[in-house]
C-alpha cells in the first residue's frame, strides 16, 4: 500500500504533566532542559526561547515539545553548544512547530529520538550549522523502534546544513542519521535539505524502511539520500547537485578530499543486511549540473567532484526506477551506475535480488560519459516507454557487463552504441535510435511543495 503523504501523523497517548515555559521578570525566555521530567508536554511561547542544558531520558514514555497555540517560537542555541539538546528513547515523541537558530553566533544542536512512534513537524533550522569541533552534532538521529511503528518528519527545512565539503572524516553534520535501531517505517515528507557535509539522509544501516515523499534535497556531500532496506522509497522528490545554488563558503582544502556528491546512494550495511531487497525511485527528478573542477586556491570551481546521479553499491540489493527523470550536465558523471554485487570495504554483500529495472524513465546526459546506464554483474531491464539521450562523444546508452539485459520499446539516441551487452542476446528491434527526449516527462513533479522560509541569499527549493 502506498503511504499517503498527506495522511494524519501517528496518534499519541496522554502526557504526565504540562510544562509551560514563560518569560522571566527581565523578559528573557529560557527553556531549561535539565528541569524537564520524562512524560512532559512542554509548551513554548512566541519569540526567542534561549536553550539551556539537555533533556536526556531513556524509557521516557511519551514526551512532547510544541508551540503554544498561535505561537512561533525559536530555540536559540548558546555559543559553543554542540550536542543533542533532546535525547530520548521511549514510546512516543513529538517536536512540533519550533524553529532552531544555529546561526553564526550560536552553537549547533540536534534531536535524538528513538521511539515506537514519533512526529517532527513544522521545524526550520535557521542559520549555517557549522562548528569548529571535529565531530558536529547532526540535525536528527531518528529510529522507529517498533516493527509496526511509524515516524513522520514533515515540513522541516534545513537549507544551510553546514558547508558542503565538511565531511570531517565521517564526523561532519548529517541532516538525519537513521541507524540500526530503526525497524519500523520513517516517512520524510515535504522537507527541504541542503548543503550538509556528511549526507542528507544516512539510512543505509537501518533494517527498517525510509520513505521520502515530495521533498527537495540539494548539494549534500557523499549522498543526499542513502538507503538500502527493502521497501525504501523516494517518491515525488527532487535530488540535485548544482553549484549555482550553493550559498556557502568555498573551502579548497576541504574540497580537495572526501568531497564526492551523489544523488541517491543505494547500499545495505550492518542492520540493513537483515532486510535487503528493492529500493524504489518513483516519480522523482535527479539533477547534476555544472563543470568538473574542485575549488582552487581562490575558491573558484564550477562543480564538486560529482560521482553519479544514482549509484547502486556492491553491498546493495535491487533498484527500481519508475517514471523518473535523471539528467546530468557534467563531464564524466554517469547518470545511473550499478556496481557488481559483493563486499564493499568492511561491509558484506547482500542476498539477491540484485537486478536494476527502469520503467517509463528518462535519462539525459549532455556531457561525455561512458554510458548513460552502466550495470555490472546485475541483470538490467529497460522497460517500454523509457528515453535515453546522450550528446558526449562516444557515449553509449546502456552498458551491461556480466549480466542479462532486456530492452523494450524505448528511445536510445547516443553517439556510441545504443545497447552494449556482450554477455546477453538483446532484442534491439523495438529500440528507436533517432528519437529525442525533449519536453516535460511523465508524472515527475516540477516543484515539490515545501514550507516557505525566509532565508536571505538562499534560492527557493
Amino acid at each position: 500500500m502506498t503511504p499517503d503523504p498527506d495522511a494524519a501523523p501517528p496518534s499519541f497517548p496522554g502526557y504526565d504533566a504540562e510544562h509551560r515555559v514563560v518569560p522571566a521578570s527581565d523578559g528573557r525566555t529560557t527553556l531549561d532542559l535539565d528541569s524537564i521530567a520524562p512524560g512532559a508536554d512542554v509548551v513554548l511561547p512566541d519569540g526567542d526561547v534561549h536553550l539551556r542544558g539537555q533533556f536526556a531520558a531513556d524509557g521516557a514514555g511519551a514526551v512532547r515539545f510544541r508551540a503554544a497555540t498561535g505561537a512561533e517560537p525559536t530555540l536559540v542555541v548558546p555559543p559553543d553548544y554542540n550536542r543533542f539538546a533532546i535525547s530520548v528513547a521511549g514510546e512516543h515523541f513529538v517536536f512540533d512547530g519550533i524553529d532552531v537558530d544555529v546561526g553564526e553566533e550560536t552553537g549547533v544542536a540536534g534531536i535524538r529520538a528513538h521511539a515506537d512512534t514519533l512526529l517532527v513537524r513544522d521545524v526550520a533550522f535557521v542559520g549555517r550549522g557549522t562548528h569548529p569541533d571535529g565531530e558536529v552534532t547532526n540535525c536528527f538521529n531518528l529510529a522507529v523502534t517498533h516493527p509496526d511503528g511509524t515516524g513522520v518528519v514533515r515540513d522541516v527545512v534545513a537549507a544551510e546544513g553546514s558547508t558542503w565539503a565538511r565531511y570531517k572524516g565521517g564526523d561532519g553534520r548529517i541532516w538525519a542519521w537513521v541507524g540500526g535501531d530503526h525497524v519500523g517505517e520513517l516517512r520524510v515528507q515535504r522537507c527541504r535539505v541542503e548543503e550538509f557535509g556528511n549526507n542528507g539522509i544516512y539510512g543505509s544501516e537501518a533494517p527498517g524502511r525510509v520513505v521520502v515523499e515530495r521533498c527537495a534535497f540539494w548539494n549534500n556531500n557523499v549522498a543526499s539520500i542513502r538507503v538500502g532496506a527493502d521497501g525504501c522509497t523516494v517518491r515525488g522528490t527532487v535530488v540535485g547537485v548544482d553549484p549555482a545554488r550553493y550559498a556557502g563558503p568555498r573551502e579548497p582544502a576541504r574540497e580537495s578530499e572526501s568531497f564526492f556528491m551523489r544523488g541517491l546512494w543505494v547500499e545495505a550495511k550492518r542492520g540493513a543486511l537483515d532486510s535487503p531487497g528493492r529500493v524504489t525511485l518513483d516519480r522523482s527528478r535527479v539533477v547534476v549540473r555544472g563543470g568538473d573542477g574542485r575549488a582552487d586556491a581562490s575558491g573558484d570551481a564550477s562543480l564538486p567532484t560529482g560521482v553519479c546521479g544514482v549509484v547502486v553499491r556492491p553491498n546493495a540489493g535491487a533498484l527500481d526506477v519508475r517514471d523518473a527523470d535523471v539528467r546530468v550536465d557534467a563531464p564524466g558523471v554517469p547518470p545511473i551506475l550499478a556496481k557488481r554485487p559483493g563486499t564493499a570495504g568492511p561491509h558484506a554483500s547482500t542476498d539477491p535480488p540484485h537486478d536494476v529495472t527502469l520503467e517509463r524513465t528518462r535519462v539525459v546526459d549532455t556531457a561525455r560519459v561512458d554510458a548513460l546506464v552502466s550495470v555490472t554483474g546485475r541483470d538490467l531491464t529497460v522497460g517500454d516507454g523509457c528515453c535515453l539521450e546522450g550528446d558526449g562523444d562516444g557515449t553509449d546508452g546502456v552498458a551491461v557487463a556480466d549480466g542479462a539485459c532486456s530492452v523494450g520499446a524505448c528511445t536510445v539516441r547516443v553517439p556510441g552504441e545504443a545497447v552494449r551487452a556482450p554477455a546477453s542476446r538483446v532484442d534491439r528491434s523495438r529500440v528507436d535510435t533517432d528519437g529525442t527526449c525533449d519536453g516535460e516527462w511523465g508524472s515527475v513533479e516540477a516543484a515539490p511543495p515545501v514550507r516557505a522560509v525566509d532565508l536571505p541569499g538562499v534560492p527557493p527549493a
